[in-house]
């Protein structure tokens, strides 16, 4: 039998004249301090933190709940690193993690002059 689950890590980038944008899919991440991003002027991003779907039990609206499938992914801490198309301006970004899981950057490009 095939497994199926999240895909954690799917991403995008596009480029604009001074700007990256990068959106990052994230389901069952947690969004607490476990979670972060950092940025080097290199165009390197590294996105680490926690996984907290998969759980044996959950309890939920004063229920127990015991897990009959395993499609998801084991609770686990995970770290995902990619590189943009070039330098980057760190003092310059905006970053969000939506309620929608997907993880987006929105990163001024180095501009020489």
């Amino acid at each position: 039998m095939q497994r199926i689950g999240l895909i954690i890590g799917t991403m995008d980038i596009a480029e604009s004249e001074d700007s990256y944008l990068f959106q990052v899919s994230l389901p069952g991440v947690r969004r607490d301090r476990s979670f972060s991003c950092e940025l080097d002027m290199n165009g390197e991003v590294v996105i680490s933190g926690m996984i907290v779907t998969g759980e044996k039990m959950i309890h939920r609206l004063g229920e127990v709940f015991v897990r009959k499938t395993e499609n998801l992914y084991q609770p686990s801490p995970f770290s995902l690193s990619f590189r943009l198309l070039g330098p980057i301006d760190l003092v310059q970004s905006n970053l969000n993690f939506g309620r929608d899981a997907i993880f987006e950057g929105v990163v001024k490009k180095q501009m020489n002059g």
